[in-house]
């Protein structure tokens, strides 16, 4: 959750100091790393025949297609540490700036994706122990600190269930629709499980490198309908298989039958450990490999670590 240090209530807008997030919001963090991508993930995208996915889709970033109508999403802006007259306050900065220049300029890894993706169900899982629903779970609603530790933001739509675990909104408003679970759009019911719903939506757009969700669909009556029916998007270019799983779990019609943030959790971890385990793996067949110069060093010899042991969409 992000940190909150004071406010101050003077004439005018109320003032709020938080913590400093230099990367800024996720969705355009992500977007910004979309480019290049494609090498990082070669060695994880592979199907079960051993073949490379096709990573060669056209990313396609619509604010108008986010599911607020047809008025542009509204985004944070890059931050720099402010410089200071004071040397030693100067020099600290300049530190500071280096050590978020650089760790901004590193690539995403999935690894990383799925780390954002676990700090975010943590933040929510405390947020559900706490008997309060976020209501607009998204990634341009997570901001990223140095390190790249995500943090829940944005609780304008929060509120607190502790009485009434069936919230119910009155009144019309413009609300972020793509996002948000199917008894919350037709019967303006939000609950933690409506939570877990667009928290499903939000994995999608990790593992999409920022996407907008349901893309090239128009928010109208065919949407609604569909919505209604059941459907799911498709499987995400950079989402394993577990994790696409995962988001289908979350975009279950009946609201019990999603997963808990807890449960949620455990799952990612599982799969963080995964990769880690494979991540090893390779290594140690590339050491091998590089021993293996002579001819007589076989396939049956030296049995090959493939990356289709993890398994993507």
């Amino acid at each position: 959750m992000l940190s909150f240090y004071v406010c101050f209530f003077v004439p005018g807008p109320i003032l709020v100091i938080t913590e400093y997030c230099p990367h800024g919001d996720l969705l355009n963090f992500l977007r910004r790393k979309a480019e290049g991508m494609n090498d990082i993930f070669t060695a994880y995208l592979t199907d079960s025949t051993g073949n490379y996915k096709n990573m060669s889709v056209e990313q396609k970033y619509v604010a108008s297609d986010s599911g607020f109508g047809n008025e542009g999403m509204s985004t944070y802006v890059d931050m720099r540490p402010a410089t200071s007259n004071n040397k030693s306050t100067k020099g600290n900065s300049s530190v500071n700036e280096v050590e978020d220049d650089t760790d901004d300029h590193l690539p995403l890894d999935l690894h990383d994706l799925l780390n954002f993706s676990n700090q975010i169900a943590q933040g929510m899982s405390f947020l559900a122990s706490k008997n309060c629903i976020h209501r607009d779970v998204a990634a341009r609603n997570v901001l990223i600190t140095q390190g790249r530790t995500a943090k829940i933001c944005d609780f304008g739509l929060a509120r607190d269930i502790e009485n009434d675990s069936n919230y119910v909104v009155k009144g019309n408003a413009r609300l972020p629709v793509k996002w948000m679970a199917p008894e919350s759009i037709f019967d303006c019911i939000y609950t933690v499980q409506s939570d877990v719903w667009s928290y499903g939506i939000l994995l999608w757009e990790i593992f999409s490198l920022g996407r907008s969700p349901y893309p090239g669909i128009i928010v109208n009556r065919k949407f609604y309908k569909m919505i209604k029916e059941g459907y799911k998007m498709d499987c995400p270019d950079y989402s394993p298989l577990e994790l696409y799983r995962l988001m289908k779990a979350c975009w279950d019609l009946e609201p019990t039958k999603r997963p808990t943030f807890s449960q949620i959790t455990d799952l990612i971890n599982k799969q963080m450990n995964l990769v880690k385990d494979q991540e090893y793996a390779n290594i140690i067949q590339g050491q091998q490999d590089e021993d293996c110069a002579d001819a007589k060093c076989t396939d049956t010899q030296q049995p090959l670590i493939n990356g289709n042991n993890y398994q993507f969409c």
